[in-house]
């Protein structure tokens, strides 16, 4: 199959019961094939319900070709199983990766829930691959709200979309690298201190780490003894953060190599995670979207309190003893 990927644009979506939240996505984002991935059981098992969703199949497959997308046909792997989902998609992942020009969409829209859980878990093993849902516009709804209602009640009770259930499955745990607490907690001062217009040098988001205990390279110390032998422990906050000129040599001494511990514990982290990218070339870095992700994701406030009015600033370098 890899040697015939030769377009940029690739989706993959499942089909069960829609055709609209599937093919409208294609076409609006001109994509160049789908990898529609659907069931089909043997002969002996068929039945009607088999037959309607291979209608939804066929209908999709009729429509997409007819706006001009390659369609690629997967019917072995049951949607119904996690393990066989996440096989599949990855799959699909690595042949389209083999070609450096596909950019993949994985449509989590359509398909069953185990399908939806597989596509999100195996999408974020992978680069560049973009995850997206679709929202279904209420003016274009096929059913109105009593035949919505009515589909979900039985003898006059609320049931939902169905009155059994055939047992519950437990998904299957695949393990996804958490980011380091106190990476993740230095970050928040750094995004912070760069969001509210502060000069973001080594020294200045030091300072802030070091003053609110996140400065641990040096491995985990007590609440407040992580000052100690640092170049703030030289610093007057009285007197804006300023180190008395008596201690000049030492407090450049520490700050030499506090500058390549951050680097080294911190900012090549955040690069190499690509939560930070370099700007030109320069010494200076930007919040990619990614590290926004993370930013809300894992740093929201009421995880992580931090904000403006903590921001420690250096007024002057140096100070009279």
């Amino acid at each position: 199959m890899a040697d015939r990927l030769t377009h940029d644009k690739v989706m993959i979506a499942c089909v069960t019961r829609e055709v609209t939240l599937i093919v409208q996505p294609a076409i609006d984002n001109n994509v160049d094939r789908v990898h529609l991935i659907h069931f089909v059981k043997k002969s002996s098992d068929k039945s009607d319900r088999s037959d309607l969703y291979q209608e939804f199949y066929d209908e999709n497959e009729r429509r997409l070709k007819e706006n001009g997308i390659e369609v690629v046909e997967h019917s072995d792997a049951a949607v119904y199983n996690f393990r066989a989902m996440m096989a599949e998609i990855y799959s699909i992942l690595l042949d389209e990766k083999k070609n450096m020009k596909s950019q993949v969409y994985v449509n989590l829209s359509g398909g069953t829930s185990e399908y939806t859980a597989a596509a999100a878990i195996t999408s974020m093993m992978f680069e560049d691959v973009e995850i997206f849902t679709v929202g279904k516009s209420y003016e274009g709804m096929t059913e109105n709200y009593e035949q919505i209602r009515e589909s979900c009640m039985k003898d006059g009770r609320l049931v939902g979309s169905c009155v059994k259930i055939s047992g519950t499955y437990n998904i299957d745990r695949f393990p996804i690298e958490v980011p380091d607490r106190n990476l993740l907690k230095a970050y928040k001062v750094y995004c912070t201190m760069a969001d509210n217009g502060h000069k973001v040098s080594n020294t200045a988001v030091i300072r802030n780490l070091i003053l609110k205990d996140i400065w641990m390279s040096r491995g985990d110390m007590e609440t407040g003894s992580v000052i100690k032998g640092t170049s703030v422990e030289l610093e007057d906050p009285a007197k804006g953060y300023a180190c008395p000129r008596s201690h000049e040599f030492e407090y450049a001494r520490r700050q030499r190599g506090e500058a390549v511990q951050y680097f080294r514990n911190y900012v090549s982290e955040w690069l190499a995670k690509g939560w930070i990218r370099q700007i030109n070339k320069t010494k200076r870095y930007m919040i990619t979207p990614e590290g926004r992700n993370v930013l809300e994701i894992f740093c929201p406030s009421k995880v992580m309190a931090y904000d403006k009015d903590d921001i420690a600033v250096q007024v002057e370098k140096f100070c009279t003893d």
